[in-house]
């Protein structure tokens, strides 16, 4: 009894170590996007953000996810990116460009030679919903 008590004690606690802070797909085509409520189903447009308590939200793009953050500042969240190979990549180290078509007409996506870092990014997502409100 003892020996399968440590077992599960052992088990529980490397499951606990775990990162449960790294990004993880969201269920294509069927998890809402946090902002906007729309399906996730474009992987090349789409960000996650986990939150120290490993609860994870998913946006469908990514001028979503700035309007999140703009809401709900989250300092310590990890927040990721997808590239357009698939991978999923750190925002706050990540370059974005402008001018693509998005889900939500953000039109912001992740480039490895954009102009924008992180910050810009979110910048210009608040600034595109500014100049499109009634």
């Amino acid at each position: 009894m003892k020996r399968t008590f440590v077992a599960a004690l052992a088990l529980f606690s490397a499951l606990g170590c775990q990162a449960p802070l790294e990004p993880s797909d969201p269920v294509w085509g069927k998890q809402a996007c946090e902002g906007c409520r729309m399906l996730v189903s474009d992987p090349r447009f789409t960000a996650q953000l986990v939150g120290s308590d490993g609860e994870r939200r998913y946006f469908d793009d990514l001028g979503c996810l700035a309007e999140h953050l703009a809401a709900h500042p989250n300092p310590n969240a990890s927040i990721w990116v997808r590239d357009a190979r698939g991978r999923w990549l750190s925002a706050r180290a990540a370059r974005f460009s402008t001018g693509a078509a998005t889900p939500m007409d953000y039109g912001l996506v992740t480039d490895p030679r954009g102009e924008l870092d992180f910050a810009a990014m979110q910048r210009a997502a608040l600034s595109r919903k500014a100049r499109v409100a009634p």
